[in-house]
């Protein structure tokens, strides 16, 4: 559709005005060249509009627009008239069209450059970690520039890897980014709501019930406010109280409904961490998932956080956008059908232009705010980042506190605390910092802009209003204020919904932070029990001493379950891939008693790691009873009473099924010379055993566990380093009554006499197993003590002899 030739031929058509001009009349209808301006009638926006209008006039009697219904000449006019006043207010004064021109220009440059230095702080945010700042000595906060932290780390962090995608645009990778969102928020769903019939669907069906429940309680208070105005405009006593009691009435079911929409997504968010959380216990705990996430991977470094504050988190996100989007979207469709059947029996026309406004207005605003809004959601998983590091920094203090303390590092473990806290501030600091111009934008959008377009949409059918001419003053009064109110009720309940989805964006942003952080947990909770690790700084090859290669991604090994252990042709490699042993083999049977000897870090303990399945089998097999128990240095102590310390991992009922009662655990109490603790606390009385108890006294409690259990294979790794050696005959003599294979990890010369076997690391990557000759043994042991008392004065006796050989005026001889 165009305007005729002679307007488009004239030479005035080229001002910006007159572009306008077409621009605005050519979706409307066709300019008969019939009724067109003369080419020597000088173009303006009056001449336009008639032009138009007796086109119009011409137009509206065919069959097709008659029947569109409110469509008439007198109404086109009115909208004319208002586009008229906008183009004569810059056409007469041309100082404003470059006044206001340049604003938005200047706008426009602002809003660019506020963009690029958005995403270039965004980039510097996400490149910061608990150590960018440091804690001077006079307890100030040293904080180093964006771009130093920026630059301190690698810069691959920080962007995508395209090499294998072929991303190469902005909206490629939104688009890519999206997808992973909807992916993960998916099969989350999925753990959420495992059937149609599980209870989370009911709560969710019910939460809705009260939701579409709400709208349409709303729809009739908006009418029945009205109707009180109305009433007041007629000054009809009667009536107003009628229907302040209705409302007054109507409250009651409002109310309840308000109070049930709460008290449903607060139970959807429960229901949907209980499910979440017991699908991660099953997980966590399953093939020793929970050591292997922390012993032999290095990506998810707060294993707490994540199983707690960020299902909570990701929970009532979820429960809460719920809410956010569902009643909004309905209260849109409701109350929009509702205005428009008002426009139609009020003689408003279709509400067309309304319904334009709004969708203009919103989709404006939509586009704006998402142009300058921050990228939350990868902010909001670098706070939950930093946020762990902190709980990190302080469960590490607790559990080292005693080591801390004989090293005197409460200086040094301050500092690292305070990087922690103070990295975590500064980071929500420039968050903040970057949320004030977002924020202000949606308020001004949202508040204000909304508001001038609310009184803009509830003009409009009141200008262009046909019904009421001729009406009674009175009547007509009343009957446009209750519209009026009804109007602007439903009206404003509309905008209430947009708004709700508009900041749903942001609840959305956070929870695909959350999203993330919990989907990557369980992944690699699964990742674990396949036995597929990843581990910062761990090369893709372990070498040996000898310097032979063993892929430390490739898992071959085998494990099997017999009567024995057995070790065919095994590496020994560490998770951070140092190969300690390259071929292991050995064969253990029961009642074969072996001592395990050798340096530090050799490999002794990491080969019953691999026989308990804590690290895996990378070549060769081994086979190992089910029944095997380790015994270490530091026995672990759980929160609960003395007898759960004996019975452990065992329940109480497991016990009393057994048959096994108190007075059998006090006799084997008295077999570990630990009596008096059951005289002095009691079976039933729970303490912090930890704080408790003594080296020495944890060490017996252990082997109280240990006569408990009776396993036909025990490895005692260093278990009496802290008990005398009467008590460690006593506790050694009592396994062996029970039939007990022992396999012990000692350097003490007194245990020799209780093994038969000897497993010797050599230190450089091999291994001996031989029969072990105590006599001889302990000789070479005494040999070995003498001469290290004789070497250690060895110095002060060549610092003597070198004074004497200088009184003498004699050679040193050992020069």
């Amino acid at each position: 559709m165009t305007l005729s030739p002679l307007l488009l031929s004239s030479p005035v058509i080229s001002s910006p005005q007159n572009s306008i001009i077409q621009s605005f009349s050519a979706p409307i209808l066709t300019i008969n060249p019939t009724h067109a301006l003369s080419s020597s009638t000088r173009i303006t926006p009056s001449s336009v509009a008639a032009a138009i209008k007796q086109a119009a006039s011409e137009t509206i009697s065919s069959d097709k627009l008659r029947k569109a219904r409110g469509i008439t000449p007198q109404y086109l006019q009115r909208i004319l008239n208002t586009f008229r006043m906008a183009l004569t207010f810059l056409r007469n004064n041309p100082k404003r069209t470059v006044w206001w021109s340049s604003i938005l220009a200047l706008l426009a440059w602002a809003l660019f450059q506020y963009k690029r230095r958005l995403k270039q702080r965004c980039a510097e945010m996400l490149a910061l970690d608990s150590t960018s700042h440091v804690v001077n000595p006079d307890g100030t906060i040293k904080s180093p520039s964006m771009k130093e932290a920026a630059k301190s780390t690698d810069s691959t962090k920080l962007t995508v890897d395209t090499s294998k995608t072929g991303e190469s645009s902005p909206t490629r990778k939104k688009r890519l980014s999206k997808a992973k969102f909807y992916h993960q928020l998916a099969f989350l769903l999925r753990i959420i709501f495992p059937s149609w019939t599980s209870k989370e669907t009911f709560l969710l069906l019910f939460h809705t019930g009260f939701l579409v429940t709400r709208t349409f309680l709303s729809i009739y208070i908006a009418w029945l406010d009205g109707k009180i105005i109305k009433s007041i405009v007629d000054r009809k006593g009667g009536k107003f109280a009628k229907r302040v009691a209705h409302w007054l009435l109507v409250a009651i079911p409002a109310s309840y409904v308000n109070s049930m929409i709460k008290f449903f997504e607060s139970r959807l968010s429960i229901a949907f961490r209980s499910r979440l959380t017991e699908y991660a216990y099953e997980k966590y705990m399953n093939n020793q998932t929970y050591y292997r996430v922390t012993n032999m991977d290095g990506r998810l470094q707060n294993p707490d956080q994540c199983l707690t504050t960020d299902i909570e988190a990701f929970s009532s996100h979820l429960a809460h956008v719920h809410s956010q989007l569902s009643k909004p979207i309905l209260d849109i469709v409701i109350n929009t059908y509702q205005l428009m059947s008002m426009a139609l029996s009020r003689g408003h026309g279709t509400g067309l232009p309304s319904m334009l406004i709004s969708m203009a207005v919103v989709l404006l605003t939509s586009k704006g705010l998402k142009w300058v809004r921050p990228p939350i959601g990868r902010l909001v998983t670098k706070s939950a980042e930093l946020e762990g590091d902190l709980r990190h920094a302080h469960s590490r203090l607790i559990t080292n506190s005693e080591e801390v303390a004989f090293h005197k590092g409460a200086r040094a473990e301050k500092r690292i605390l305070r990087d922690a806290y103070w990295s975590l501030t500064i980071f929500q600091k420039k968050f903040l910092r970057l949320k004030i111009f977002y924020n202000m934008c949606e308020s001004y959008l949202m508040k204000y802009f909304w508001s001038a377009s609310g009184l803009l949409m509830l003009a409009v059918p009141a200008i262009l209003n046909e019904k009421d001419v001729g009406t009674p003053t009175g009547e007509m009064i009343s009957g446009r204020t209750a519209d009026f109110v009804t109007a602007k009720g439903l009206l404003l309940s509309a905008a209430d919904a947009v708004e709700r989805i508009m900041l749903s964006i942001k609840e959305i942003a956070s929870l695909s932070g959350y999203t993330n952080r919990v989907y990557t947990m369980l992944k690699i909770f699964r990742q674990m029990s396949e036995q597929h690790y990843e581990k910062k700084g761990m090369l893709d090859a372990g070498i040996s001493p000898h310097n032979v290669k063993i892929d430390i991604r490739d898992i071959r090994g085998k494990t099997s379950y017999g009567d024995r252990i057995e070790f065919s042709d095994v590496p020994i490699v560490t998770p951070n891939g140092d190969v300690l042993a390259e071929h292991v083999s050995f064969c253990i049977q029961k009642g074969m008693h072996t001592i395990v000897v050798g340096g530090n870090g050799c490999g002794k303990s990491s080969l019953f790691r691999i026989a308990a399945g804590l690290w895996p089998v990378y070549r060769g097999g081994i086979c190992v009873p089910k029944n095997l128990l380790y015994v270490s240095q530091r026995p672990y102590l759980v929160s609960g009473t003395l007898r759960d310390q004996i019975i452990y991992p065992e329940s109480v009922e497991d016990m009393r099924q057994q048959g096994i009662t108190d007075s059998d655990l006090e006799k084997l109490m008295e077999k570990c010379h630990l009596s008096k603790l059951v005289r002095k606390w009691g079976w039933d009385q729970q303490l912090e055993w930890n704080g408790v108890l003594s080296g020495g006294e944890k060490q017996r409690l252990s082997f109280g566990r240990l006569y408990y259990h009776n396993p036909a294979y025990v490895v005692l790794d260093e278990a009496v380093a802290a008990v005398s050696v009467d008590v460690e005959e006593s506790l050694y003599t009592h396994c062996l009554e029970l039939g007990m294979t022992l396999i012990s990890i000692s350097h003490r010369p007194s245990l020799y006499k209780y093994h038969k076997m000897i497993l010797h690391f050599d230190g450089k990557g091999g291994v001996q197993f031989e029969e072990l000759n105590e006599q001889e043994r302990t000789g070479l042991q005494d040999e070995k003590e003498k001469l290290q008392e004789e070497i250690a004065h060895v110095d002060e006796k060549k610092k003597r002899l070198r004074e004497l050989c200088q009184v003498l005026g004699q050679q040193f001889p050992f020069e």
